[in-house]
């Protein structure tokens, strides 16, 4: 009788009980971060800006009645930390402000040349951090004023990014995720793409991708690859984007030869011979000839061997030029180069990796490139030249 008693009464209290999301906050009290930037100021304190969309704006312009106006607000604020950052935004809007849906992050120049590990450390103890975000440096300039600047394709500028990435053959980045694997490996060191804004155009300012900061195992940006060798870098490490474009001068006459290369394939062999390590980098890939300038009739089979042979030759001399400076002035390993000698000869690797800041610099690197023209256009003769015309 007295545990049905006590059942009764648990199930009363349970009842009483309010139930409910406690912390909940309704859609129009939310403010939602779709871009986030972080600068470092000249008397040492970051501040921090916020790309918040205006989620009435957005629905006015869907709907098509209306004048939509500006559909986003940036808002910013200082502090000694990002948790104080954060706090002087949020003193600035009636919003609850909700960073779960926040897909860039911008890192201003003097902030990532003076170290990310405290921005790090929190961007990855906060929950509201999706591994997803893309994270970006801003060559030249802040993040302030990448975040300020006006997109007229866009609704929200900040959203713009990804898409405009993707225009030059790239892929979904995962660029804080990538940062974090790299940062955590013993031997391997972070590369951020890189965005920088132009001279204004018009009423709008230029934003151009510019390739990616190197960064060292402290997370201090040490320089910049530029955008064909970040694509290069990538096709080395297999990190399939869709095509190459490349161009190069063919003959006497310096007049210039582009071929767009797709189906991209790289593959890093490594090995040691008397405590050296060893890497041979062998890229592949099939080119369609876009532009001929030349006298040169690559509708000619003997031509296109010849074709090849110098395609291949210019790839791997700028490949090398890539990697040789990243050895003798960066000195990080950004080619994962560690990775693969750990993975291929675990034994060697073992007696290597804790002087592999040493041994990175003094690695000898062999380039192959195998590219096939495998098509030439529509007409096989350049224009310029009369049917068969051209070099025999």
């Amino acid at each position: 009788m007295r545990k049905i008693a006590i059942r009764c009464l648990l199930l009363i209290v349970l009842i009483l009980i309010p139930t409910g999301c406690w912390s909940k906050h309704e859609l129009k009290e939310v403010g939602f971060i779709l871009g986030w930037g972080m600068d470092l100021e000249e008397a040492g304190k970051y501040k921090g800006t916020a790309q918040i969309a205006l989620p009435s704006a957005l629905a006015v312009s869907q709907s098509g009645g209306g004048q939509a106006g500006r559909r986003y607000v940036t808002l910013s604020a200082s502090g000694k930390s990002i948790l104080d950052v954060a706090g002087g935004i949020q003193q600035k809007t009636s919003r609850f402000l909700f960073a779960g849906h926040r897909q860039n992050i911008f890192l201003g120049e003097r902030l990532a040349r003076h170290g990310l590990a405290h921005i790090i450390d929190e961007y990855s103890r906060n929950p509201n951090v999706r591994l997803r975000t893309e994270i970006f440096v801003v060559k030249g300039g802040t993040a302030s004023e990448m975040l300020d600047a006006n997109r007229p394709f866009e609704r929200v500028p900040v959203m713009g990014f990804n898409k405009l990435y993707a225009t030059i053959g790239g892929k979904a980045l995962n660029s804080f995720l990538e940062l974090l694997v790299d940062s955590s490996d013993p031997s391997s060191c972070p590369v951020i793409p890189a965005f920088k804004i132009e001279p204004v155009e018009g009423d709008h300012p230029a934003i151009k991708y510019a390739g990616s900061g190197v960064f060292t195992k402290d997370l201090r940006l040490v320089g910049y690859l530029n955008e064909a060798e970040s694509l290069l870098r990538l096709w080395m490490l297999n990190q399939h984007f869709r095509t190459f474009a490349y161009t190069l001068p063919a003959d006497e006459s310096k007049q210039p030869i582009s071929v767009e290369i797709e189906h991209l394939k790289g593959t890093i062999r490594s090995s040691a011979v008397n405590g050296k390590p060893s890497f041979r980098i062998e890229l592949g890939g099939k080119g369609f000839l876009r532009e001929n300038e030349t006298d040169v009739n690559l509708s000619k089979p003997h031509r296109i061997e010849d074709f090849e042979r110098q395609l291949n030759a210019a790839l791997e001399t700028e490949v090398m030029k890539m990697v040789r400076r990243t050895q003798t002035v960066y000195k990080t390993d950004i080619f994962h180069f560690g990775q693969k000698l750990h993975r291929q000869h675990p034994f060697v690797w073992k007696k290597m990796k804790n002087n592999w800041e040493e041994k990175f610099p003094e690695a000898n690197v062999t380039i192959v490139s195998r590219v096939v023209i495998s098509r030439v256009g529509l007409t096989g003769t350049p224009a310029h030249l009369p049917q068969g015309g051209g070099m025999p």
